[in-house]
């Protein structure tokens, strides 16, 4: 069965059916590596069927793991400011695409549309503090040993 979720599409292009089973490594859609099994994520209000989530193991673990230490030179090397400006965008696209994201919590997980508007909301917010602080963050780091 593929995703469902309706197949719409959220403010600014983000996708709520995905067509997958996929896992997300490297910054693009990937099949996982290890095994072509998935597994139905249901709504516990109804018991439909939301979507599936490939069921991913230890190689794909390790290939996600690989890809961070790939980009973590690059990332190190970005100013506080420049750190910021990515967390504050995400910020951004968290807070456009609140109320969408809310109802696709309140599906999967069954909790109320209130809660789940303050959970995301919380995210953004944790977002927005430290995307605001990093250009704060100077000084000299020494390398862990």
């Amino acid at each position: 069965m593929a995703s469902g979720l309706g197949g719409h599409m959220l403010r600014r292009g983000l996708q709520r059916s995905i067509g997958g089973p996929w896992n997300y490594v490297g910054g693009r859609r990937c099949d996982p590596a290890q095994t072509a099994t998935s597994f139905q994520v249901t709504a516990p209000a109804t018991g439909g069927v939301l979507c599936e989530v490939a069921a991913s193991g230890v190689e794909e673990v390790d290939r996600a793991v690989r890809c961070a230490k790939e980009v973590l030179p690059a990332w190190s090397e970005l100013s506080g400011r420049e750190r910021g400006q990515r967390l504050m965008r995400a910020c951004g696209i968290i807070r456009e695409n609140l109320e969408d994201i809310a109802r696709l919590e309140v599906q999967d997980t069954g909790k109320p549309i209130w809660e789940a508007r303050v959970d995301i909301a919380s995210c953004a917010d944790a977002l927005e503090y430290y995307g605001g602080l990093a250009p704060a963050i100077v000084g000299v780091y020494l390398p862990r040993a």
